[in-house]
Order: C-alpha cells, then sequence, then structure tokens
C-alpha cells in the first residue's frame, strides 16, 4: 500500500509539473504576443502620424497620434484591473 502511494504521489508531481510548464509557456506567448501587437500599434501611429503631418495634414496627424496613445493607454491601464 505504502509502495502504490509513493508510486503514484510521484506521477502526479511529474503530472503538475508538465502541466505548471506548458501554462507558464503559454502565458509567456500571450504576454509577448501582447507585447508585439502594442509596438505594432504605437508604430502604425507614429508613422501615420509623421505621414499626415509630411502631407499637410496637421490635424489629422494630431487626431492619430492621440487616438493612438490614447486608445493603448487605456488598454494598459484596463489591463491591471
Amino acid at each position: 500500500m505504502v509502495d502504490f502511494v509513493i508510486k503514484e504521489t510521484g506521477e502526479e508531481a511529474k503530472n503538475r509539473r508538465k502541466r505548471e510548464v506548458k501554462i507558464d509557456w503559454f502565458t509567456f506567448i500571450e504576454r509577448m504576443g501582447a507585447l508585439l501587437l502594442a509596438a505594432g500599434i504605437a508604430t502604425g501611429g507614429i508613422f501615420g502620424s509623421i505621414y499626415a503631418a509630411a502631407n499637410g495634414y496637421e490635424k489629422l496627424s494630431w487626431i492619430i497620434a492621440s487616438t493612438c496613445i490614447g486608445s493603448l493607454a487605456i488598454a494598459f491601464l484596463k489591463r491591471n484591473r
């Protein structure tokens, strides 16, 4: 009986470690994906704003830049709740 309990406890610990590694990996992928997406949005907003300003659309460039920064700020603030 004792050998059975020790064997089952070892197998359970092994399965738990596998599951923890998988969860850690998925969490890492999710966070890196979110970081890359945020960087892409910020880069697109900055370059879009610069492009609009270079073509003489100053108000449009301000709108693009402020919308980009504002949406990212709101997303980061809501994420912590």
